[in-house]
């Protein structure tokens, strides 16, 4: 899903995220800046209830996802490009496993949003 950014001479803007068409009228809950180092991964679990989106915001990693427990096991694969000309939100919904690969030699940055508050004890590991 493309994000609608607001260009002009000074740069660019994107406001009111957080209760956006971009989530389906869904509110954002907990919104996560996040690094990964290379050669290193983020993820590799899954959530119950939460749906995610991701951003990338500096260089690109692989998002790598699939279907828990589906009767039609969803599989896929995406390379994430921070890209403010075309920014793109990737949506991971409820009971997807998903991981972000950086097999880059830079790090990689990206905001997480998500419709759930941050729940310290952690997601059901893949």
């Amino acid at each position: 899903m493309l994000v609608n950014v607001d260009k002009e001479s000074r740069g660019f803007e994107v406001q009111g995220m957080q209760k956006s068409a971009l989530f389906d009228g869904r509110d954002v809950r907990d919104i996560v800046l996040q690094t990964i180092r290379p050669h290193k991964i983020r993820g590799n679990h899954y959530h119950i209830k939460k749906t995610e989106w991701f951003l990338a915001i500096r260089g690109f990693a692989t998002l790598s996802w699939f279907d828990v427990g589906g009767s039609d096991p969803q599989k896929g694969t995406e390379l994430m490009i921070a890209d403010f000309q075309n920014p793109k939100l990737f949506e991971i919904q409820p009971n997807t496993c998903h991981v972000v690969e950086n097999k880059s030699e830079e790090d990689f940055y990206m905001l997480a949003f998500s419709s759930e508050d941050y729940d310290p004890k952690g997601s059901p590991k893949c």
